[in-house]
């Protein structure tokens, strides 16, 4: 009884979370045998205090609308993550094209991926994620898919690469590429970038091939 009441006030307490079910009973709730943990949830969904949202996840009832883009802000926030493909494209204004699968890379999520509905997680194992490697990770996934994105402006692209590159550096760019692979190509146009934007710093190729030469893949 005691822990359906710790799990009911603290659902109260923080309306409108996404309550990952995996994420929340290993940060919290981890003295409650798991079986007990399950049921107790499903106790608080008849009862409308969650709503489940996928076999992963369920929405903390909100005091108003729920806005799904809780979903985003929950795996991204105080840098935990940023979003990726066209969600990523729409906030910077370089396409008007929109998908209805929603990208994040997060280090909140254990396993490789995880699906909550249209919202396709990817692990992002980065250690103390800084706003500088979300810029570069942004820069890395401009570069790559620039000539994939649907209705492009190329104008707005360049003018968001000339502001993420400003951020590189050799070191943040060693712990970026080891936590997430780009192509060589892509890794040859960012030198090419560095160059031409007069970035002091510019050792990506070597570090790349330092990392990726022994084992044969670029």
């Amino acid at each position: 009884m005691i822990y359906t009441k710790v799990l009911r006030n603290y659902c109260l307490q923080n309306p409108g979370i996404v309550f990952d079910i995996s994420n929340e009973y290993k940060g919290h709730f981890n003295m409650i045998p798991y079986h007990s943990y399950i049921k107790i949830l499903h106790r608080l969904a008849e009862e409308g205090i969650l709503i489940r949202y996928s076999r992963k996840a369920f929405l903390v009832a909100p005091n108003g609308n729920f806005d799904l883009d809780n979903i985003i802000f929950f795996y991204t926030c105080r840098n935990h993550g940023l979003s990726i493909g066209y969600k990523f494209y729409n906030e910077i204004n370089v396409t008007d094209y929109k998908e209805k699968t929603i990208r994040i890379l997060t280090d909140l999520i254990d396993t490789k991926t995880k699906t909550i509905g249209d919202y396709k997680l990817e692990r992002l194992d980065l250690e103390d994620i800084t706003e500088n490697d979300i810029c570069l990770i942004r820069l890395l996934e401009l570069i790559q898919n620039r000539h994939n994105i649907i209705d492009r402006d190329d104008k707005k692209i360049d003018e968001m690469i000339e502001i993420y590159i400003s951020s590189y550096s050799d070191i943040g760019f060693e712990k970026v590429i080891k936590a997430r692979k780009y192509s060589f190509s892509t890794i040859c146009t960012l030198d090419r970038l560095l160059k031409e934007y007069h970035i002091r710093e510019n050792g990506c190729i070597n570090i790349y091939n330092s990392i990726f030469l022994n084992n044969g893949s670029k």
